[in-house]
């Protein structure tokens, strides 16, 4: 769920190949009540996958209350891009 002032959409990676306790990360999507995402207090990420043959993926969630969803790109800086 989205939390914090400024509004942030949480997210903690981790990838069962490179597991360690140590390394679970937030990448927690910044300023998640601007646009584009306009999310709020009752938006929720669901699930996420990392897209085969690069380092990016989506994520899913929403809003249940409006059966309102949103969808998230997301790419790994500097690593192997899912788009040209």
């Amino acid at each position: 769920r989205a939390a914090t002032s400024p509004l942030r959409g949480l997210v903690l990676e981790y990838r069962h190949n490179l597991f360690d306790l140590a390394e679970i990360t937030d990448v927690s999507v910044p300023d998640f009540g601007d646009a584009p995402y306009n999310g709020d207090s009752t938006t929720d990420f669901n699930d996420s996958a990392f897209r085969p043959g690069c380092d990016g993926g989506l994520i899913v969630g929403g809003k249940t209350s409006t059966d309102t969803g949103i969808v998230v790109e997301f790419a790994i800086d500097g690593e192997t891009p899912c788009r040209e």
